[in-house]
């Protein structure tokens, strides 16, 4: 009788155990089509919440975009002063890799990264805009 109890419970917990697994899985599988995996990528990458942050104490009127650079890679392109003359826009990768900045004096041209502007989503503007 005894083993029986145990049997049971062992059962129950490997049957929790795979509906577990088995909803982590699902999980993953919803955000497959996610820009860097991610459904949230404000609250869900920190370097990006981050970033957001200190755009929304600026005095300039700023965005954050995800975009998609080197034909199909995930990324984000962040312009800290928008229509300002002159000012480094940024590309970074899902990890938060800066890969490099555009325009500005010491800035890169988008030969390498071959960023793909149409494909642009507004993500953050701070209420300067």
């Amino acid at each position: 009788m005894v083993k029986c109890k145990q049997k049971t419970a062992l059962l129950a917990l490997a049957a929790v155990g795979m509906l577990s697994i088995s909803s982590c899985e699902k999980e993953k599988e919803k955000c497959n089509d996610c820009h860097c995996q991610v459904e949230n990528p404000l609250i869900e990458l920190e370097w990006l919440g981050e970033k957001a942050r200190l755009l929304g104490v600026s005095i300039d009127p700023a965005a954050i975009y995800s975009c998609k650079y080197q034909i199909n890679k995930d990324g984000y392109f962040i312009d800290g002063c928008i229509q300002c003359p002159d000012y480094q826009q940024e590309l970074y990768d899902c990890d938060g890799n800066l890969l490099c900045y555009i325009g500005g004096i010491t800035g890169t041209i988008d030969t390498i990264y071959n960023i793909d502007y149409n494909s642009f989503q507004l993500i953050y503007q701070n209420t300067l805009l």
